[in-house]
């Protein structure tokens, strides 16, 4: 598990009972630290479910943009009932994630509007972020370097992070 930070009470301030709800399931169901998602979820949307970024397709509660939602939704969606959603995305031949019903890709899109499935998707990757981000740098990584990856993606988190020991 990651390591508990913060005072979780002063971090949920302003986030309704189901969202903290939703963050809390999602974290003992995924083993991802509770303030942790608690923390990105206040600072990617003051929790607001429906946030929606101005300069990006940015959205939910940890404002996935839509290829890091549709590629996350691919690859953890079934183990969390999510199984048609992640059955209807693939790659093209460049390996963009693609759905090939547009109704189809509005629906699972949308789903990034859910506190739940937006939480859980939230921990998944969370936890590849880890898993790259460690395996890149060859160490543990911090709390920091994690919010990092979020932003960056885990190779930009790690290009950065490496640049900084030149």
């Amino acid at each position: 598990m990651l390591n508990q930070t913060g005072n979780v009470a002063a971090l949920a301030k302003g986030a309704s009972a189901d969202v903290v709800s939703a963050i809390k399931q999602a974290s003992a169901k995924t083993n991802v630290d509770f303030a942790y998602l608690l923390e990105n979820a206040a600072s990617e949307s003051s929790f607001n479910p429906q946030a929606q970024a101005s300069t990006s397709s940015a959205r939910g509660l940890f404002q996935f943009i839509e290829s890091t939602w549709l590629d996350t939704v691919d690859r953890h969606g079934a183990a969390h009932g999510l199984g048609d959603a992640a059955a209807a995305i693939s790659r093209d031949s460049k390996g963009k994630m693609v759905v090939e019903d547009p109704e189809k890709r509005k629906e699972i899109l949308a789903l990034r509007d859910d506190p739940r499935i937006s939480a859980l998707m939230a921990a998944e990757f969370t936890k590849d972020n880890r898993a790259s981000l460690e395996q890149l740098l060859g160490r543990e990584v911090s709390k920091t370097e994690l919010h990092m990856a979020h932003f960056l993606g885990a190779t930009g988190a790690a290009r950065l992070l490496s640049a900084k020991d030149e």
